[in-house]
């Protein structure tokens, strides 16, 4: 069975042997007689593990939430407030897309929220190469954590919804 901590196993189909495979993660213990051997299917998020496998994985490190531009800004600017001014920064580094797909994951935001919140969050002078980096000082160290800040702000209003009871819910009209 599959579990994101086996990264180390591998499962693999022997062509000219015409079978399969399986080595288990070499810094893992040795399986008891009896335990259930886990293996990784790799670095899959539950929608992929559930499309493919028929199954999810609680707890999955790999697992993202995936949304638009559009709603995401609108979070972030609601989270940390920033002079709308900046939203030029959006268009002249090619990202102004509003429906281009923005991940948050269990360990904060992907590469392009991330590059968004500094384009919007930061100072002229605390963005290096369009927003793809931070600076590798101490004071991008500073920003950075801003940075990451924000983006976790966001991420915290755009899932409340997901995570409060509907107020409606069991309540019938008349």
């Amino acid at each position: 069975n599959h579990a994101s901590s086996a990264g180390g196993s591998r499962l693999s189909y022997e062509y000219f042997a015409d079978s399969f495979s399986a080595s288990l993660d070499p810094s893992a213990p040795p399986p008891r007689k009896g335990e259930q051997v886990l293996i990784s299917y790799g670095e899959r998020s539950n929608d992929q593990l559930l499309q493919y496998y028929g199954f999810v994985e609680r707890g999955n490190p790999h697992d993202v939430f995936a949304l638009q531009q559009g709603a995401f800004l609108l979070a972030l600017a609601e989270g940390t407030p920033f002079p709308p001014k900046r939203l030029h920064r959006l268009k002249d580094e090619g990202v102004a897309d509003p429906t281009a797909a923005v991940t948050l994951g269990r360990s904060g935001g992907g590469e392009r929220a991330l590059r968004l919140a500094r384009l919007l969050c930061l100072g002229e002078d605390e963005i290096v190469e369009g927003g793809a980096r931070a600076p590798a000082d101490a004071q991008g160290e500073a920003s950075e954590a801003r940075v990451r800040a924000a983006v976790a702000r966001a991420a915290e209003l755009l899932l409340r919804p997901l995570q409060e009871p509907d107020a409606s819910e069991g309540k019938v009209d008349g």
